[in-house]
């Protein structure tokens, strides 16, 4: 993925965390099939069936029970979440 896409994922993860429309919780189980058509939590484009779509459970805290992913976007969000973790730690 080119910098600049990733920048904007980073922005765009940060923004949606902080707004309460994209959770951090902690992931009960993942896993990855080809594509639905579903919406991706993080950047809305459709994940199509030549794409794999990750799908995430959440720990039963969110009320969004499951959450659907490119891979891209889940390795941001992941690491924004881990990101704001740490932060909060300290």
């Amino acid at each position: 993925m080119a910098q600049s896409a990733d920048s904007e994922l980073r922005r765009l993860a940060v923004q949606r965390i902080g707004a309460g429309r994209l959770p951090c919780d902690s992931a009960a189980r993942m896993w990855g099939s080809q594509g639905t058509g579903a919406a991706c939590a993080l950047c809305d484009h459709a994940i199509v069936p030549e794409e794999i779509e990750y799908e995430v459970e959440l720990d039963g805290k969110s009320a969004r029970p499951t959450l659907q992913f490119h891979l891209a976007c889940y390795s941001v969000w992941l690491s924004v979440c881990e990101s704001l973790q740490e932060g909060s730690r300290r």
